[in-house]
This record gives C-alpha cells, structure tokens and sequence, in this order.
C-alpha cells in the first residue's frame, strides 16, 4: 500500500452509495402508484418527481425515508477505508425536516465518522476524492476543486440510469472503487 497519499480524505455521499435509497424510492413507487419502476430508467431524480410527485414525501418524511437498509458490504468497505490510513467523512444533503433525524441514525453504524450536511457537496469537499450517485456532484466537485480534489461516480450494481454516459471515474462496487482510489493515489 503506498503510505504517501496524494488524497487522505475520502468524502461519501450517504444516498446511494451507503445507504439504499433507490430500493425505498422503488418500493413507495409500487406501493403508491402500483408501478414496478426500475432504477435504469430513471434519468434524473427529476424524473422522480415528474412522474411520482408523491415521492418527495419520502425524502421529507424520516419513517418513510427510513424503510431501507445500507447497501450491502457498506460498512466493510468503510471500515477498509479506515484499515487503509483514510479518514472518510460523509457529505449528504437532506430535507431539512430529516437530518436530526438522519444523523443520529447514521451515527449508529458510523460514530466516529463526520457528517456534514451541506446541498452544495464540493464546498466541502476540497482535498479529498468525493464519491457520490449523483454525477452533477462529481462534476462540480471536480469544477470547484481543479487539481484538488478527484471524483467517483458510483452507480451500484451499474442500476442508476441517471449515472449511465459518464466518462470519468466510475465504480459498480465497492471494491472498484478501492481499486480506482488507489490508482488515484499512486
């Protein structure tokens, strides 16, 4: 392992890249509006909201939003972030009726990690290699940071259709994207 990192700070975002929110989103779509969505056709989270206007009760409603479970290996793979001389920090955005709510709850599986709560992700994010679903982030961190910071577009299982056409750094799982923050970082 290189002991001499050019990135020390590793920034997650919590919504699908540590915690299944697509899974709850499909789930209140069959559940509501009795369609069997797919995550690959959703384009945007816009697309969400266009078609399923109810869904932004999930995001505002912590009993709903909090139907899921963390993607599988989450913790393992923070925890080799750790084993691996990182300090990982999560970096999400939430409806402002949830984050008591949704930071007290990731403090049961994370309680040494920091949590900020912030919209515009890359503001604080500098220095560090952002990995986040959403590749407006990524590629505004990448904006914002220049030659500071690197990015990840984590698109699990390669399920999101929104992170489909994406040309820089991408990983389907944990594991890739250990793998591409090493290479990062030789």
């Amino acid at each position: 392992m290189n002991t001499k990192k050019r990135f020390k700070i590793i920034s997650l975002d919590w919504d699908n890249v540590i915690y299944n929110l697509e899974q709850v989103n499909l789930d209140f779509v069959k559940e509501v509006y009795g369609v069997s969505e797919e995550s690959v056709n959703i384009k945007t989270w816009s697309c969400y909201v266009d078609k399923y206007p109810e869904i932004t009760s999930v995001w505002g409603d912590f009993s709903k939003y909090s139907r899921g479970e963390l993607i599988p290996g989450a913790i393992n793979f923070v925890k080799e972030l750790k084993n691996r001389g990182y300090i990982v920090q999560i970096i999400t955005h939430s409806y402002e009726s949830i984050i008591a709510e949704k930071e007290l709850w990731m403090k049961i599986n994370f309680p040494d990690i920091k949590i900020i709560h912030a919209k515009d992700k890359f503001l604080y994010s500098q220095n560090s290699i952002l990995i986040d679903d959403a590749q407006h982030n990524v590629e505004q961190h990448l904006e914002y940071n220049k030659i500071k910071g690197e990015s990840i577009l984590f698109d699990y299982n390669g399920n999101y259709g929104w992170a489909k056409g994406y040309k820089g750094h991408k990983a389907q799982s944990y594991e890739k994207a250990l793998s591409i923050i090493e290479k990062i970082n030789k």
